[in-house]
């Protein structure tokens, strides 16, 4: 985590055109997992509730990390537009904040209560995903083919990863 930092610090003394707020998220990112994920090692970051462990220090980190990727990614979109559109960044921030704890809460829950949380969250996914392909797709392809390009590949690589979470909840514990 600590040499993804030091490489977007690297890049960002030569932004090449990006803006530097893309680069303080870049930087930001690693740094705030790495904490995260630290305390986990140390012991600090998960409780033992009702005979079940729970990572919470996973939830702290993405609860400030996934809006900042969405942030980073409806941001590229509006590149080239003097005014970015606050309604969808909220919308895209409000609806991952929910589903990052919703999944807390479905964490805490035993079961068959953990599975409306779990619903809830991937309403909140679908929400985001839609958000990111139609209208932030729209914006980029409006800025051009080079943009659109960047954009599309970004936004794929954030939703094969982000899709691949809920199934992956599904056959956990």
């Amino acid at each position: 985590m600590v040499s993804g930092a030091i490489y977007f610090y690297v890049l960002s003394r030569n932004p090449k055109g990006v803006p530097r707020y893309e680069y303080v998220i870049a930087i930001f990112l690693p740094v705030w997992s790495g904490a995260a994920y630290l305390s986990i090692a140390l012991g600090q970051g998960f409780v033992n509730y009702n005979e079940k462990i729970v990572y919470f220090a996973r939830y702290l980190d993405w609860v400030v990390t996934t809006p900042l990727l969405l942030l980073a990614l409806a941001l590229t979109a509006m590149f080239y537009r003097k005014e970015k559109d606050k309604a969808i960044i909220a919308t895209l921030i409000g609806a991952d904040v929910f589903m990052i704890l919703t999944g807390l809460i479905a964490d805490f829950s035993p079961a068959p209560q953990k599975y409306i949380w779990y619903v809830l969250g991937v309403i909140a996914l679908v929400i985001i995903l839609y958000t990111i392909w139609y209208p932030l797709r729209k914006i980029a392809a409006m800025s051009g083919p080079k943009l659109s390009r960047h954009y599309k590949r970004t936004a794929l690589y954030l939703t094969a990863f982000w899709i691949l979470y809920p199934m992956v909840w599904l056959l956990g514990p």
